[in-house]
Formats: C-alpha cells, sequence, structure tokens
C-alpha cells in the first residue's frame, strides 16, 4: 500500500517543543503506525538542522519571529536587566505590530506566513502531500495554510484550532466590539477556506448553531490527545527527600493566572516546613516567584522554563501536582493529561465555576479541586492540607484511566486525521 502524505505547520517542534508541537508529535506517531509519512514545519533551533528527522517524523525548519528570540532570552535571564528589557521588548513589538497590520487581525508577522507558505509548497513539489494541517496557536499557521489551498485546491485542508480562536491576544488593547469584529473575520477566513476545522471539545457549545450555522458540516470536536498512561521513571533525584514536594509546571501571567493564591494556601499549610512548592514556569511573574523563594527561605522555589525532556523526570520526584486554570478562557489545559497519565495526585486551583478542566478532574479519583474565592480560604486550606495527607503515596492504575479517557488518546485523534485524507 502507497503512503499516504501528512503535513503539519506549527511553532516549536522537537528536541524542544512547545506544548502545541508535544500535541502534535504524539498524533504524528500514532500516523506513522498507520502507514503515514509524517512531515512538519516549524521554528529553527540553534544548534540543529534546517532539515531533520525526530521519532520518524521529517522537521522542516523555517526562520523564527524576533518576537520568539526576545522572549526567550528574557525568559532565559530573567535575574538580569537586560532579560528584564528583552521580555518587555518582545510583547511591545508584538503589540505594535499587530496594531500595524490591525486590518487584518491577529496577523503580526506577514513575512512568517509567507516563509510557511513557501516552505509547504516546496515540499508539496517534492511529496505530494495528501493532506495538510496548519495548527494554531501560532495565527500565523493559519493563514499560510489559507494561502496554500487556495494555490493546491485539490490537497486536503484542515486546521486544527488547540486554543480557541475566541481568545485571540489583543483584548487587552483593543476594544471589545472591535476586536469580536475582527476575531470574526478572521475565524470565517478559517472555516471558508479549510475542509475541516478541528475544534477542542470543550468549545463544541460555542460553536453550535448561531454565525457558525453555514460551517456546521466543516466542523469536528477532538479533545486534547495527551493521554498515555505511563510509569515515570526517576533518572535523577532533584529534590530534598526530607521533604513532600508539590510541583507546577507551566505558564503564568499578571492578570489570569497567577500564582498568588496558590502561595498563601502553601504558607498557611506548611508551619512545619514539611513540603517545598516548585514552580517550573515562564511569563510575566517570575519576579513574584523570586520573591517567595526569598520569603520562604528556599520553601518555594523558582525554576524558571525546563525544556520537554526533562518533564518526565520531574514528575517523578514530585509528591503531588499542580495545575492552574486561567480566568479569562474556556481553554483546556493540555498538561492536565500528561500529569493524569501519571495516576499521581494532583491539586487543581480555578477561578470559574464554568471552568472546562473541572469535568475531567471530577472523572480522576486521586484530584482535589478549589475554588480560589477569598470567602472560601481558610476552607481551602483545610481542605488542601487534607488531601496532602491522605493521598501521599497513592496512585490510579493505567487500566482504569484508559477506560476513562480515550479520546484524549493520541490514537483517537490520529484517526480523525486518518478519516480526513480518507474522504480524498
Amino acid at each position: 500500500m502507497e503512503k499516504r502524505h501528512i503535513l503539519f505547520m506549527l511553532e516549536m517542534y522537537y528536541p524542544k517543543p512547545e506544548p502545541n508541537g508535544i500535541v502534535v508529535h504524539q498524533v504524528a506517531k500514532e500516523l506513522i503506525k498507520l502507514g503515514y509519512q509524517v512531515h512538519v514545519i516549524s521554528y529553527r533551533i540553534p544548534g540543529y538542522p534546517n532539515e531533520d528527522q525526530y521519532d520518524g517524523v521529517f522537521i522542516h525548519r523555517i526562520k523564527k519571529r524576533m518576537f520568539y528570540k526576545l522572549r526567550e532570552y528574557g525568559e532565559n535571564n530573567i535575574n538580569t536587566i537586560k532579560g528584564k528589557i528583552s521580555y518587555k521588548l518582545a510583547k511591545i513589538i508584538n503589540k505594535i505590530k499587530k496594531l500595524i497590520y490591525l486590518p487584518w487581525f491577529p496577523l503580526a508577522s506577514p513575512t512568517t506566513v509567507i516563509r510557511y507558505y513557501k516552505k509547504a509548497s516546496l515540499l508539496h513539489k517534492k511529496y505530494k502531500f495528501d493532506c495538510v494541517i496548519g495548527v494554531f496557536d501560532p495565527n500565523d499557521c493559519l493563514y499560510a495554510g489559507v494561502l496554500f489551498k487556495n494555490r493546491f485546491k485539490d490537497v486536503k485542508y484542515g486546521s486544527y484550532i488547540l486554543d480557541s480562536l475566541i481568545y485571540l491576544s489583543g483584548q487587552n488593547y483593543l476594544p471589545k466590539r472591535l476586536k469580536e469584529k475582527l476575531t470574526w473575520k478572521f475565524e470565517k477566513m478559517v472555516y471558508e477556506n479549510s475542509d475541516i476545522v478541528f475544534n477542542m471539545e470543550c468549545h463544541r457549545r460555542h460553536h453550535l448553531g448561531g454565525k457558525y450555522e453555514p460551517f456546521q458540516t466543516k466542523m469536528k470536536f477532538l479533545d486534547i490527545p495527551l493521554f498515555i498512561p505511563k510509569k515515570v521513571k526517576m533518572d535523577k533525584r532533584l529534590f530534598d527527600t526530607e521533604k513532600r514536594h508539590l510541583v507546577y509546571m507551566g505558564s503564568l501571567f499578571r492578570g489570569f493566572r497567577t500564582p498568588d493564591y496558590i502561595y498563601r494556601i502553601f504558607k498557611s499549610i506548611n508551619h512545619k516546613d514539611g513540603y517545598q512548592l516548585h514552580f517550573y514556569t515562564r511569563g510575566s511573574c517570575e519576579e513574584d516567584l523570586l520573591n517567595y523563594q526569598y520569603e520562604t527561605g528556599g520553601a518555594v522555589i523558582r525554576h524558571g522554563f525546563v525544556e520537554h525532556s526533562q518533564i518526565n523526570n520531574i514528575i517523578a520526584n514530585a509528591d503531588f501536582l499542580i495545575n492552574l486554570g486561567v480566568s479569562n478562557s474556556t481553554a483546556i489545559s493540555s498538561k492536565i493529561f500528561d500529569y493524569m497519565s501519571t495516576g499521581k495526585p494532583i491539586i487543581h486551583f480555578y477561578y470559574n465555576d464554568d471552568d472546562v478542566n473541572l469535568s475531567y478532574f471530577e472523572k480522576y479519583e486521586l484530584s482535589l479541586m478549589i475554588k480560589m474565592d477569598e470567602s472560601l480560604f481558610e476552607v481551602n486550606v483545610d481542605k488542601v492540607r487534607n488531601f496532602l495527607t491522605i493521598s501521599y503515596g497513592k496512585t490510579i492504575e493505567s487500566d482504569t484511566l484508559l477506560d476513562i479517557f480515550y479520546v484524549n488518546t493520541p490514537m483517537y485523534s490520529a484517526s480523525q486525521f486518518d478519516n480526513l485524507t480518507q474522504s480524498i
């Protein structure tokens, strides 16, 4: 049987992926098992070739936006003045560019769109893709996908929306009505030029009916495909064996995902200094974490951003895993499935009662859900203290979890991409 060829366009991929790269890679490995040749266009990584292979996936790297270079330098040097300036400069430049290209919102880098499009076109001439998938976020890949589809109309094109388009960046500096108008213009372009749009299951209700009615036949709803039952192995001991360790991994941002409530809960339960709270993070709260570390004499530790290759060992060292919801989004947190895959105890902190992560944690026996409400603070302190006591050292069996979370496996999502190419 002749191999089918599929191309994904996204930002950061292996061996130094960001969340969307992690998702795509798990699906890619399952597609390879189904007989596909999988290609990825992603940003360049210093020290790695522009044409590469990883776990059987063909990687084609293009020049990275200056925004990402400045942001990465800032995150890696957040303790220095140059690092802080670099991080703030990245945000300012990105905002200015989005204002310059406001009629094409949320476009910030036309040159990046062209890089994706040209690379995809050249690769198609060589490999004859059966299917091309633009992955959001970033929006550049969706713009490039539209250009590709308009040129190669016989190739199936799908948009893979891993973060809802309704929460496009810009809400902090654009008037609400203008942002809604521009966002819908962008969404409409995506739907009109895609053969299929893979939205997240957590956004199903939003996309049913109304202005989306003409596009219902183009929609398919998928869940985050990161549930892969595993026994994490401790390759290297990282923490003090005399203490119990809570670990948070992910981004933190002032205004909509802040660590303050978690920190105050932790201080309240740690009177005897028997715990340590670890933050492996990026975002705008790094200085806050450094202050926490100083105030607690090292009971809170800010580790900064780490590469994905280190995550399993960090989780293996953790006694408890911490997840934090977002105040301004209905997006699911992809790392909860990485957490759940291990069967370890998890504490989920959330802002709103409609937090979409709650429905998943309700199915997970070793979880505690804490609403970050000041009126519940003392009650929540007691809940967390009790949970840390009764769940310490416990895990859930993999087979039990697989039955519950099958639609969150890479196998399930890969089957849906296979259905798209089979419809040719």
